[in-house]
C-alpha cells in the first residue's frame, strides 16, 4: 500500500521529476545569489521564487512542504541575508530529499 501522499505521482514521475528540478533550481539560484552581495530586496524575490515553486508542488502533491517552509521563514527572518539563503538552501535540500 502507498502512502497518500505520493498517490498523485505514482502516475506521474514526469509530474514529480519537474518538481524536484523545480527545487534544485532554487537551491542553484539561491548558490548564486551568495555568491554576491545578498541583499534584502533580492533575497526577499528569492523567496517569493522558492514559495510559488513550493505552493504549486504542495497543491499537486496534496504534502506540505509549503506551509512547513512558510513556518521555516518565521524563525529566520532575523538573520542577515546571507544568513536567510544558506539556511533556506538547506531546508529545500531537505525537502528534496524526503521527496
Amino acid at each position: 500500500m502507498f502512502n497518500k501522499y505520493e498517490a498523485p505521482f505514482k502516475n506521474s514521475p514526469k509530474l514529480k521529476e519537474l518538481y524536484v528540478d523545480n527545487l534544485f533550481k532554487a537551491v542553484d539560484l539561491g548558490l548564486e545569489l551568495m555568491k554576491k552581495s545578498t541583499d534584502e530586496q533580492l533575497v526577499q524575490a528569492w523567496q517569493e521564487y522558492v514559495k510559488t515553486v513550493l505552493r504549486v508542488f504542495s497543491e499537486q502533491s496534496g504534502k506540505h512542504f509549503y506551509t512547513e517552509y512558510l513556518l521555516f521563514l518565521l524563525t529566520i527572518v532575523k538573520k542577515s541575508p546571507y544568513d536567510q539563503v544558506k539556511e533556506s538552501i538547506q531546508k529545500l535540500l531537505e525537502i528534496i530529499k524526503s521527496i
